[in-house]
């Protein structure tokens, strides 16, 4: 059976018939997709001894009633844990390990570092379009039999044509592929299979291909000399193959991407790998376009990746095919097997914190991975964590610094506003004076405006004179009212609810909506500037896939003449 924990500091000696055969044993050390810290160890049948590797799937029977459970080998052994008669695996699910062994420790100590079982790291690093293999599919496929002696055989000439196609391929050829290369129909590839001159082999195949997008290529610019110093030193570490963490700190438009860009083609030109770690929201079309102009080969792991595309990168990147990897905070997790370089921008982001288990920080997890890997980490950032900044103040992490702006552009001007006293916003709205005029000027001058407003819905507070703010029942969050679609909302835990017309607590009357969200600045916008072309952006009107991108192109072709909405206009726009 699988090892269990005791009750006792004792355990009885096994009876006779429990005693299994030790010689020649193969052990596979199995965990589950459950909150355990408990490694079960399972005996490997002869059948199964060629086809299992740490990392892969298997099927063994789990509990008392040996229920079939899906489980993660994480290693093999040839000595038994206990004397008593192991379980038997019945089944392993992959052809291929899905991790490798340095992903197998990190994911190890993920578990240790966040207190959650290793087969919950696991589920959760493997992407579901991985596990399901999506996008490809089973076929047949036919390869020649070696031991048998082709020039004694009489065959016909499109059996002959048939052969000298495979002769001359390295690989095995489905049916279908085979007969248009023999120029022939299959009849002759099944004669030749019940002759056993032709050996099936039943392999997966991809459905359809996914293509590297490709974009015009851009030169490197030339770099300061305060981005050539943190270049230099930067380089320096990865020459001498020397893992150390890295925090540039630099002021917004001090050219940090630039220093990534020629950093990452120092690595790629000794045959090595990088990832690249932003926020979600910062990946837009032009940071991507960035990259792409730079690399030949550049994945983008986001959260509005198909399942097939994603298991097409995934093969992609452990197969060394993929130079740069750039993606969200689960791109910490790509199978590079030649990684050379980690770099985070934009490092102080909260989007980096995993909110469900295993709860991993992504900074903290590619630390580890960089540690592992012996490779630099960089961490840049305007406005870096006070963790970040004290490690380098302390000398445990390296300090670079970029205190100007490319080409010693100014600082745009910023002005402070008081609105206390100003009457329109007295009245409940959004936009006061100084804004209004200001946003009317722009609009003279066929210029552009940007209003950013962190809030989403219509009102954020809906108001009880008596017992304050009306919360959430399940999450105790403050309920947003959304006019569109008409409902109090929980922004934490999606609880919705009508508006009530009494307070649900004191059942008093007259409930107030109170503050300003961006449906109610979009209204109030469209009606102070009717003829402007308006769009709201944040995640209730951005919900279709390439929305966010549509939007962000129509801007900067400037057929949107007033661009509101939450976090997500923040970046990608130069």
């Amino acid at each position: 059976m699988a090892r269990q924990g005791s009750l006792f500091d004792w355990e009885p000696e096994p009876s006779s018939w429990e005693i299994a055969d030790q010689k020649d044993c193969l052990v596979a050390q199995v965990v589950f997709n459950r909150p355990l810290d408990t490694i079960y160890s399972y005996l490997v049948p002869e059948s199964l001894r060629e086809l299992i590797s740490p990392g892969q799937r298997v099927t063994v029977p789990f509990g008392r009633g040996d229920s079939r459970t899906t489980g993660y080998c994480v290693g093999l052994s040839t000595d038994s844990p206990t004397n008593r008669r192991l379980k038997t695996l019945l089944e392993v699910c992959d052809r291929d390990p899905l991790l490798s062994a340095p992903m197998l420790e990190l994911t190890r100590w993920i578990g240790e570092r966040y207190l959650c079982g290793w087969g919950q790291v696991l589920e959760a690093v493997i992407p579901a379009g991985v596990k399901k293999q999506a996008g490809t599919r089973e076929i047949t496929a036919f390869g020649l039999n070696p031991e048998i002696d082709l020039d004694r055989l009489k065959l016909t000439a499109k059996q002959r044509a048939v052969i000298a196609v495979l002769s001359a391929s390295d690989l095995s050829l489905p049916a279908p592929l085979l007969a248009e290369l023999a120029q022939c129909g299959t009849s002759p590839i099944r004669t030749l299979e019940k002759k056993g001159i032709l050996i099936p082999e039943r392999r997966r195949s991809d459905v359809s291909e996914a293509d590297w997008v490709s974009v015009q290529p851009q030169d490197d610019l030339k770099l300061n000399d305060e981005q050539r110093a943190c270049l230099d030193r930067i380089l320096e570490l990865v020459r001498n193959q020397e893992h150390r963490t890295v925090l540039m700190h630099g002021v917004t438009g001090s050219g940090k991407t630039e220093v990534y860009i020629q950093a990452i083609r120092e690595i790629v030109s000794y045959g090595q790998q990088a990832i690249v770690l932003v926020p979600e929201i910062s990946l837009t079309p032009q940071t991507i376009r960035r990259f792409r102009a730079r690399f030949d080969t550049v994945a983008v792991l986001h959260s509005h990746l198909s399942d097939a595309d994603r298991h097409w990168h995934w093969q992609q990147i452990a197969q060394g095919q993929v130079q740069v990897i750039v993606g969200a905070r689960s791109a910490v997790f790509a199978p590079v097997p030649h990684l050379g370089l980690i770099i985070i921008d934009e490092e102080h982001e909260t989007t980096f914190k995993q909110q469900t288990t295993p709860r991993y920080h992504a900074c903290e997890v590619a630390r580890e991975r960089a540690r592992q890997a012996n490779v630099p980490l960089i961490l840049g950032s305007a406005t870096p964590t006070l963790e970040s900044l004290r490690r380098a103040q302390l000398g445990d992490d390296l300090l670079l610094t970029l205190k100007n702006r490319v080409e010693s552009r100014p600082m745009p001007p910023v002005t402070l506003v008081d609105t206390r006293n100003d009457p329109f916003v007295t009245k409940g709205h959004s936009i006061g004076r100084a804004l209004g005029q200001a946003i009317q000027r722009s609009l003279h001058d066929r210029g552009q405006v940007i209003l950013f407003l962190n809030l989403r819905g219509y009102s954020p507070v809906l108001w009880c004179m008596k017992c304050q703010g009306i919360r959430c029942p399940d999450c105790d969050m403050t309920l947003t009212w959304h006019r569109d679609p008409g409902v109090m909302m929980c922004h934490s835990c999606e609880f919705q609810m009508p508006p009530p017309e009494r307070c649900p607590k004191c059942d008093q009357p007259g409930l107030r909506y109170l503050g300003s969200g961006t449906q109610r600045l979009e209204a109030e916008v469209k009606n102070k500037f009717p003829d402007a072309r308006i769009v709201r952006m944040d995640s209730d009107s951005m919900k279709k896939v390439g929305s966010h991108d549509e939007v962000l192109e129509r801007f900067r072709e400037g057929r949107i003449d007033i661009l509101l909405g939450t976090q997500m206009i923040a970046k990608g726009l130069d």
